[in-house]
């Protein structure tokens, strides 16, 4: 792989891999590629005909060949290294919104059980006014955005992709 087919950015940090773990560019580069192609998801889109209605979702594909102890490994770590980061953060994200769903949640079952009190005295005035509140206090169980996944089973990855509609 030609160092001048890489982003202009990335070259000084994919060739620092390449050069201290004596391995080819091309081992760290495919992995850091298909990350960020993983991270843009399927928000962008091609129109290969330019009157028609026909859109592609680009989906980039890669794959590192060699024998044993050649440093592929180390090499797709460090070229994963901003994808693992932005994976933690997404984690750390989803892990705090489940803390304030929990307390969503016992506030809205607080909320709905002084409803239900109001109902035994309600009259068919506030029936309406009762009912609007009480459907109000749904909470929503947060989803975690997913970036990636090992070894899930077909059905895992289908609720996975319904969950993360970006890809």
């Amino acid at each position: 792989l030609s160092e001048s087919l890489l982003p202009t950015a990335w070259r000084p940090w994919l060739s620092d891999i390449s050069d201290r773990l004596q391995c080819p560019l091309d081992y760290a580069a495919v992995s850091a590629l298909v990350s960020a192609a993983s991270l843009i998801g399927n928000r962008i889109r091609i129109r290969p005909k330019q009157n028609d209605t026909w859109i592609v979702v680009p989906n980039l594909w890669g794959a590192i060949v060699g024998p044993p102890g050649v440093m592929k490994t180390p090499a797709v770590n460090e070229g994963l290294i901003f994808f693992r980061l932005i994976a933690d953060q997404e984690r750390r994200n989803f892990e705090e919104r489940l803390k304030d769903a929990e307390f969503d949640k016992e506030y809205s079952e607080a909320k709905k059980a002084e409803i239900i009190k109001e109902m035994k005295k309600a009259t068919p005035d506030n029936r309406s006014d009762l009912k609007m509140r009480y459907e109000a206090l749904v909470a929503d169980e947060p989803v975690e955005k997913r970036l990636w996944t090992a070894d899930s089973t077909v059905e895992k990855l289908g609720v996975l992709l319904d969950e993360n509609p970006e890809g």
